[in-house]
C-alpha cells in the first residue's frame, strides 16, 4: 500500500489582522506548517476546534504577536508537534489523544495561557501512553496547565526562564501501567509550580532551581483512579 504525504503550508504576515484558521483533518503521515503574524489571530476556535486525527503526523505552528489564540484537538499515535509562541497574552488550548507522540512547546514572551489536556470531552480520561512534552519558558507571568488523566508513561521536560510563572501539571497514571516522570528546571523568581503525580505505578520528579521566593507544591500518592474526583479543581482547567 502507498503512503499518500500530505503537505498543507499556511503563511498569514500581517501587521494586525483577526485572521482565523479552520483544520478539519483525516489521515495519516500529513505535515501542517502554520506561521500567524499579528494581532488577534486564530488557529480553531472555543466552539469551532481545529481537528487533526491520524497517526505519524508532523504539525509545526509558529505564531508571533499578541492576543492570538490557538484551539487544538490531536488524535493519532507516532506524532510530532512544534508549538512556538513569540509575543504577549497569547493563548493555546491543546487536547490530545494517543501513543508514542513527541510535543515540542517555545513559550518566548510575558502573560500566556497554556493548556494541554489528555481529553477530548471535559474531564473524561482518553489513552495518552509513551508521550513526551518539551517545554521551553522565557518570560514573565505566563500560566501553563498539563493535565493527563488516566495516562500511562508521560515524560513532561520544563526549563523555565523567568519571573512571576505559575506551572500546573497533573499526572494520574493507570492501574497496572507504567509510571510518570518530570524533569523541572527553573531559573528565575517568584515562580510558582504545582505538580501532582497520582497512581498505583512508580513515578518520578528531578528539579533543578536557580532563583528565590519560587514556590512549590508537589504530591505523589499510590492511588488507583479513585483517587481525584476532578482535576479541574486542582489545575484550574
Amino acid at each position: 500500500m502507498k503512503k499518500v504525504l500530505l503537505s498543507l503550508v499556511v503563511t498569514l504576515l500581517t501587521a494586525s489582522a483577526n485572521n482565523e484558521i479552520y483544520l478539519d483533518q483525516s489521515g495519516g503521515s500529513s505535515t501542517f506548517t502554520i506561521k500567524q503574524d499579528g494581532t488577534s489571530n486564530n488557529l480553531g476556535a472555543s466552539a469551532k476546534r481545529s481537528k487533526l486525527t491520524g497517526n505519524a503526523k508532523t504539525f509545526t505552528s509558529i505564531t508571533t504577536g499578541t492576543g492570538n489564540e490557538l484551539y487544538v484537538d490531536e488524535t493519532g499515535n507516532s506524532t510530532t508537534t512544534e508549538i512556538v509562541i513569540t509575543g504577549n497574552a497569547n493563548k493555546v488550548d491543546k487536547k490530545v489523544e494517543g501513543d508514542s507522540n513527541n510535543t515540542t512547546l517555545e513559550i518566548n514572551g510575558n502573560s500566556n495561557n497554556v493548556k494541554v489536556k489528555a481529553s477530548v470531552a471535559e474531564d473524561v480520561a482518553n489513552t495518552v501512553t509513551n508521550s513526551t512534552t518539551d517545554i521551553t519558558v522565557d518570560g514573565n507571568t505566563n500560566d501553563l496547565t498539563f493535565s493527563m488523566v488516566d495516562t500511562d508513561s508521560v515524560f513532561n521536560l520544563w526549563n523555565l526562564v523567568g519571573d512571576l510563572n505559575v506551572v500546573n501539571s497533573y499526572q494520574q497514571g493507570q492501574t497496572g501501567g507504567i509510571g510518570h516522570s518530570q524533569r523541572v528546571d527553573i531559573f528565575g523568581s517568584s515562580n510558582k509550580l504545582n505538580i501532582f503525580q497520582l497512581g498505583a505505578e512508580t513515578s518520578s520528579i528531578d528539579l533543578f532551581v536557580i532563583g528565590s521566593d519560587n514556590n512549590y507544591t508537589i504530591t505523589q500518592t499510590d492511588g488507583t483512579s479513585a483517587t481525584y474526583t476532578n482535576p479541574s479543581a486542582i489545575t484550574g482547567q
